[in-house]
């Protein structure tokens, strides 16, 4: 692919990016409505597709800052791609370790290290962790979250639920899910600053945009559903048309 192909990919991408936001920002209005009216079967089943949603707009943002202007070269991308096949966790780590690579002159490697570990710490915590709970979303098991394993020794599979997660499916929170999307967005900023600009605006607003993540993380600690709940209740519902 030439620059002129994967500009066409990345103004392709980001229109998807848009409009994907735009659905998860719907539905966490309808969602706030259920939770204030205390339709709670709403609530859960909608959270569900939030997940999926999000799901979608993280594989979406991801192509995205891939096929970023001026950014990866068709290799890069190449080895970016082979990367998410193993999961979009390891996608996103190798594409932090080439973005930060791009970074030579004006880093020390001990703050280019330092800033590498920090940006795969928030991958892991805030990407690779919750998404097995959405992959389990994403194929159908919504109530019941089920382990389903080929032996090695034989061609026969074996299946059985799997009660930690599909406890998890239980207590899934459209708050956390939020809080979540909004990291991801925080993430996506860094890493496509760096790969866009890794000599000068990288160096120049990593620290600011670094604070602004972690100011978010301390502000939002405590944010849960009952949070949530209990926020709606004070405001005046709105009569239905």
């Amino acid at each position: 692919m030439n620059e002129s192909q994967i500009l066409a990919i990345y103004m392709a991408q980001s229109e998807n990016v848009r409009y994907l936001r735009k659905c998860i920002n719907n539905l966490i209005k309808d969602i706030n409505v259920d939770i204030k009216r205390n339709f709670d079967f709403q609530v859960t089943s909608k959270t569900k597709i939030l997940a999926l949603l999000y799901s979608a707009w993280s594989e979406s943002q991801f192509l995205q800052i891939a096929f970023t202007e001026h950014g990866f070269n068709y290799s890069e991308i190449c080895s970016i791609l082979a990367k998410k096949e193993n999961g979009i966790a390891d996608g996103w780590i190798e594409m932090s370790n080439i973005a930060m690579s791009k970074s030579t002159a004006s880093l020390s490697s001990h703050i280019k290290s330092q800033q590498l570990t920090k940006i795969k710490n928030t991958i892991t915590t805030y990407i690779k962790d919750p998404s097995s709970l959405r992959n389990k979303i994403a194929h159908g098991q919504w109530v019941n979250a089920l382990t389903i394993k080929k032996p090695k020794t034989n061609q026969n599979y074996t299946a059985s639920v799997n009660n930690t997660l599909s406890h998890k499916l239980a207590a899934l929170d459209p708050v956390e899910i939020h809080k979540q999307i909004e990291i991801h967005q925080f993430l996506g900023a860094i890493i496509r600053n760096l790969v866009q600009s890794p000599e000068k605006g990288h160096v120049r607003d990593y620290a600011a945009n670094i604070s602004a993540l972690d100011a978010f993380l301390v502000r939002t600690a405590n944010w849960s559903l009952q949070t949530k709940k209990m926020e709606l209740s004070k405001k005046p519902t709105r009569p239905n048309l």
